[in-house]
């Protein structure tokens, strides 16, 4: 298995796509102004705000995509994250 270590502010990001998310409707794929993503690896010292396994939203047109492993990856900068989401159901009592 190949190891992917990004540089500096760059963020190792699987790509989620709208059939794999649950209890979303269907949004043609060039409609889509954002993208969703598991992080994947990052390097700590450099960006603060996530976790490894965040799922986040990013800019579309910044990443740069590429396949390892036979998985589809992306590579983006820290700074085109817009936002993670917070599943807050555990919380709940």
């Amino acid at each position: 298995m190949t190891t992917i270590l990004p540089l500096y502010d760059n963020v190792l990001v699987e790509p989620l796509y709208e059939e794999e998310a649950k209890g979303k409707f269907y949004v043609p794929e060039d409609k889509l102004k954002t993208q969703r993503g598991k992080v994947c690896a990052f390097d700590p010292s450099e960006v603060k705000e996530i976790n490894g396994g965040d799922i986040i939203h990013f800019e579309k047109t910044t990443e740069t995509m590429f396949e390892i492993d036979g998985k589809e990856l992306v590579i983006i900068p820290a700074d085109k994250i817009l936002c993670k989401e917070n599943n807050n159901e555990e919380k709940k009592q």
